[in-house]
């Protein structure tokens, strides 16, 4: 392919298997610049992803091994390539974790590396981390309060954007007449969903609104023991029929149309628990960029009320009047819902500008 000089050439880096919910709000902020854009990704991620094929200009894929050195092989390699493409800018999708360090070691100099940090924690007290930030000093988190949180040394320039953008979807899937849905994105994991702590809280709108369906969107795993302890107890309290969780990855349009056709987005995280230790004091759920991509009333509970956008556009909670939030009055539900589309921080275009002038800085 001949290229416009006058192009910023930028490859976007993932080299583990997670976090492809970034990856279109980036694409696109740099396509809409008529930038080249370079996809490096691991195949599991391309293939789930086949949207994002029309919207790159190239595509590498990526491959891990368990032993060390052929990993170091495959960087080398990636950085020959790079060479050879004449990349700018490289983006790191998830900015840690050992192949980053071992990658940016052999970086070459002329290319500016910056990197999107899903865990502000890193920035205290990790040595692999720090061992990074020698070379990458252009940093994304993910939440205005994240980065207001974060520790900010002088060697480093710090930003967020939020990734709101997600792939259409034709796919319909049946949610019948009167049903109410409070869809939880992920797993049957009591790691990071606090499920014990939230049955009682489940167990009372089922009983005060029978048509209710929990909605886990994720691979569970039924043999796991906490995934097997959760659905014993609904069995035991004759409630199965409200639960509603998958065995399998869904495609990624199934995926969007079960969250479009929600009426509540849960994180499940609650203060004390495992679930707080993973969101909320260093990281973001994924669930809510979610609610504010589709203005989708959001429940989170009281807790994390100090979070600017939560004490604006969420349905703060509490164990005793989790149950009233549930049944507002659908004219409540629409103002939220009306308050959510009408805010310039959700804006694809407000995201799209705070990345891309952040990258071109």
């Amino acid at each position: 392919m001949t290229l416009n000089k006058s192009l910023l050439i930028v490859a976007i880096i993932e080299f583990g298997k997670s976090h492809d919910e970034c990856l279109l709000s980036q694409i696109n902020a740099l396509a809409e610049k008529k930038e080249h854009v370079l996809l490096i990704c691991q195949k599991d991620i391309w293939n789930r992803n086949r949207f994002l094929e029309p919207l790159v200009d190239d595509f590498i894929p990526f491959v891990t091994f368990r032993s060390w050195f052929k990993n170091i092989k495959q960087l080398l390699f990636l950085r020959k390539m790079l060479l050879q493409k004449g990349v700018e800018r490289i983006v790191f999708n998830t900015a840690q974790g050992s192949l980053v360090r071992d990658f940016i070691i052999i970086a070459p100099s002329k290319i500016e590396l910056i990197g999107i940090l899903h865990t502000i924690k890193k920035l205290e007290n990790s040595f692999t981390q720090k061992t990074i930030s020698k070379k990458i000093k252009k940093y994304l988190v993910l939440n205005k309060t994240l980065y207001q949180r974060a520790n900010k040394p002088n060697s480093l320039k710090l930003d967020y954007f939020y990734p709101l953008e997600f792939p259409s979807t034709q796919k319909a899937v049946e949610k019948k007449e009167g049903q109410v849905w409070v869809v939880v994105p992920g797993e049957l994991e009591q790691r990071r969903k606090d499920l014990f702590g939230s049955l009682s809280l489940m167990q009372q709108a089922i009983k005060k609104c029978p048509n209710i369906q929990f909605i886990f969107l994720g691979k569970s795993n039924p043999n796991k023991p906490d995934a097997q302890e959760f659905l014993n107890l609904f069995k035991k309290h004759n409630i199965r029929d409200n639960l509603v969780f998958f065995d399998r990855f869904l495609p990624v349009d199934e995926f969007i149309s079960y969250i479009q056709k929600a009426d509540f987005l849960w994180p499940m995280v609650h203060p004390n628990t495992d679930s707080a230790q993973e969101y909320f004091s260093n990281q973001i759920s994924g669930t809510i960029n979610l609610s504010f991509s589709y203005n989708i009333p959001l429940l989170i509970h009281e807790n994390y009320r100090s979070w600017e956008d939560f004490k604006e556009f969420a349905l703060l909670y509490s164990f005793s009047d989790f149950l009233e939030k549930l049944t507002l009055a659908p004219s409540q539900l629409k103002d939220i819902q009306e308050k959510l589309s009408q805010e310039s921080r959700f804006a694809v275009k407000t995201q799209r500008k705070r990345y891309y002038d952040f990258i071109i800085s």
